[in-house]
């Protein structure tokens, strides 16, 4: 059976269909009650901490703690769930006088991600919340009595994972592995646990776990750095995941926040030699079903895009009036999308980096206006020279032409 359906969002009207056996708003709203939390770096203070909490009576409490022996800033005010994947958020009192703020947060899982608030709340970063599944009144990072925290020590003997072992897996003592790369060989393979190690709850259980880089040097010329986590299981540490990070890279610092990695790394650029990396990066990854995945890879494929602009770097063409150009990735390898007159699809493939490249590109037929077809035909000749891509701040660029030409983005409507 098919029922119409209505909502409405900052005072625009969606009209659609719903379908009996669908969750009802009422399911959807208790699942969100609780806690939410997030950590933001602050100019004046350590960091912020922001505490959303939603109330099954439609009461929101915000707080924002800067830890600096001051009392936190408290707002309360309604919250409010909307069929299409949206809360919003409105803040009508702090400390007791009047205020009016409004955030629309994007759900994603256990996710509040904010879709539009105030730029000068949250600064370029956004705010992104997570769901606190532990006891009332226990922080984020609180351990249970059943989990002591990670120490130094305990990583420095623990075992890891290793590509280039016999077994697949090497234990390391005081921090460092030697053994044969291959029985009756006299090279050496040896694995070091590096100085850089930052700790966070990383698969939402509360304790902390770490983050940690091996340095594989199997024999030959190479010395590989892998990005590892490493989980509290119990404070027992358990190697989960590694990322490759590159051969002979320099990491200069490890952080995590709100569960998300920060690697900041010195890499080659096209005329380094492998000896003397001096090109900067920064590199974001995320814990998904047991695998390390770059952050800027979850972003591009959590949502549907809308193509702005296109051209030269810095001086991109608009589009043609009355066209939409939209882009959607797929987890398996695959992308869609409209070309302003024709469904198109194909191939992508992610590689090491930033490095993107999409293939194997088909449409439909149809016939458009000349210049809605020209622009189409740019497109699809520009998507398939893509070599790199970039999400930041809601933003999706795909850069083609070896850098010098962008292919501008932002999110599609709901």
């Amino acid at each position: 059976m098919s029922f119409s359906a209505q909502v409405s969002l900052d005072g625009r009207k969606y009209i659609g269909c719903a379908r009996e056996g669908w969750p009802s708003l009422s399911d959807t709203h208790i699942s969100l009650s609780g806690k939410y939390v997030a950590k933001l770096r602050a100019a004046d203070s350590p960091e912020r901490v922001i505490t959303l909490t939603l109330e099954q009576d439609n009461v929101a409490r915000m707080s924002h703690d800067y830890l600096n022996n001051r009392p936190p800033i408290l707002q309360t005010g309604t919250w409010k769930t909307h069929r299409d994947g949206f809360v919003t958020v409105w803040l009508t009192n702090q400390d007791g006088r009047s205020i009016s703020e409004n955030i629309i947060f994007q759900i994603q899982g256990q996710l509040l991600e904010a879709a539009g608030y105030d730029k000068n709340l949250f600064g370029s970063e956004g705010l992104t919340l997570k769901k606190h599944m532990g006891q009332e009144g226990q922080t984020p990072t609180r351990l249970t009595s059943s989990s002591e925290p990670l120490t130094l020590e305990g990583l420095k003997n623990a075992e890891y994972q290793c590509e280039f072992a016999i077994n697949g897996r090497v234990r390391l003592s005081n921090g460092i592995y030697r053994g044969k790369i291959v029985p009756d060989s006299a090279t050496e393979l040896i694995i070091m646990l590096s100085d850089q190690v930052a700790f966070g709850d990383l698969n939402g259980d509360g304790p902390e776990d770490a983050v940690v880089v091996l340095i594989s040097n199997p024999g030959g010329s190479g010395t590989f750095r892998h990005l590892g986590v490493v989980i509290n299981e119990k404070g027992s540490p358990q190697h989960l995941a590694s990322e490759l990070l590159g051969d002979r890279v320099r990491v200069k610092s490890l952080s995590v926040r709100s569960g998300e990695i920060s690697v900041q790394m010195m890499t080659h650029g096209p005329k380094d030699p492998m000896c003397c990396p001096t090109y900067q990066v920064t590199r974001n990854f995320v814990l998904q079903e047991g695998k390390l995945v770059m952050a800027e890879v979850r972003d591009l494929m959590k949502r549907k895009w809308a193509l702005r602009s296109f051209g030269v770097k810095d001086s991109e063409d608009l589009l043609v009036p009355r066209t939409v150009i939209s882009l959607e990735f797929s987890k398996d390898g695959k992308l869609h999308g409209s070309g302003g007159c024709n469904r198109y699809f194909a191939a992508y493939e992610i590689g090491p980096g930033d490095s993107l490249k999409i293939k194997s590109i088909g449409s439909t037929r149809m016939a458009c206006p000349q210049e809605f077809m020209d622009q189409e035909m740019r497109y699809f000749e520009a998507l398939q020279r893509v070599s790199a891509f970039k999400v930041q701040n809601n933003l999706l660029q795909l850069f083609y032409d070896n850098g010098q030409r962008v292919l501008n983005f932002i999110p599609a409507p709901p």
